[in-house]
């Protein structure tokens, strides 16, 4: 996977978060990241809600190359004492 570019959006419409599952409400700023992953370009949102755990799972070394919202799901199974409920 590489990324192409990332950048800060305030959402025109209600979207879903790519990482945890939330809602991104209409007004709120949220992580769009371009991907290309063996030619295929695809797009990354992510709310600002699970932003510091992802920080999280890339200090601790969790998915080096990528992850996905099952990855994520599995992170917080990990980690019990994390208190994290999808908006």
């Amino acid at each position: 996977m590489e990324t192409i570019a990332t950048c800060i959006r305030k959402a025109r419409k209600e979207h879903v978060c790519d990482t945890c599952g939330s809602k991104i409400c209409k007004g709120e700023e949220y992580d769009l990241q371009t991907n290309k992953d063996e030619g295929t370009l695809y797009t990354w949102k992510s709310c600002h809600h699970c932003k510091p755990l992802v920080r999280q799972m890339w200090a601790e070394g969790y998915f080096p190359d990528g992850y996905t919202e099952t990855d994520f799901e599995n992170f917080l199974a990990d980690h019990p004492e994390i208190e994290f409920k999808k908006r």
